[in-house]
């Protein structure tokens, strides 16, 4: 699956299921018209996610932080705010995540405010976003599991999570991105 830029007020979703030889384009009746000021960000290379039995997911930015879900193999997309800072052109989610539980996690913060404390992640349990204890300091573009123990990071911090992502504490005054 691939995500680009929105054409006609719809993202461009394309999936290929022989190995990238070629591709199809979700058609637009199948996804939610993209909201005001809403952005995708590529920056992180996981802005777009596939789990298993068919779920795929990807996160929007600007003054809509949103996540896109699919259960289908992208074939129809539903959308989900989320509630993760989301005050500027520049905010919003920038990368998903599954833990080791497959539940999902969305990043994400303010490009041009990486030092600020805001909302950095939220997760999605029994069908609610919500907001997991956390230092909320920074902009978060990436996570990874293993087991239960969970570390995100941003160019500036990073937290540790050693309840499948249940609380964050903070892990080092220094990220692990360029």
């Amino acid at each position: 699956m691939l995500l680009g830029d929105p054409v006609d007020g719809f993202f461009m979703i394309k999936k290929t299921t022989d190995g990238g030889k070629t591709w199809t384009r979700i058609k637009q009746q199948h996804l939610p018209k993209i909201a005001a000021n809403e952005s995708a960000f590529a920056a992180s290379g996981n802005t777009l996610i596939v789990g298993q039995q068919g779920k795929a997911w990807f996160t929007t930015g600007g003054f809509n932080a949103s996540v896109y879900r699919s259960i289908d193999h992208g074939e129809t997309w539903h959308r989900d705010s989320v509630p993760l800072h989301q005050t500027s052109q520049t905010s919003g989610g920038y990368a998903l995540a599954l833990n080791s539980k497959q539940q999902l996690f969305v990043l994400g913060g303010d490009y041009k405010k990486r030092g600020g404390s805001y909302n950095n992640i939220a997760t999605k349990i029994d069908k609610l976003w919500t907001t997991p204890a956390s230092p909320n300091q920074g902009l978060r573009t990436a996570m990874a599991c293993i087991n239960h123990e969970c570390l995100n990071t941003g160019k500036l911090f990073s937290d540790i999570s050693y309840d499948h992502g249940s609380s964050w504490q903070s892990f080092s005054d220094h990220g692990f991105l360029p």
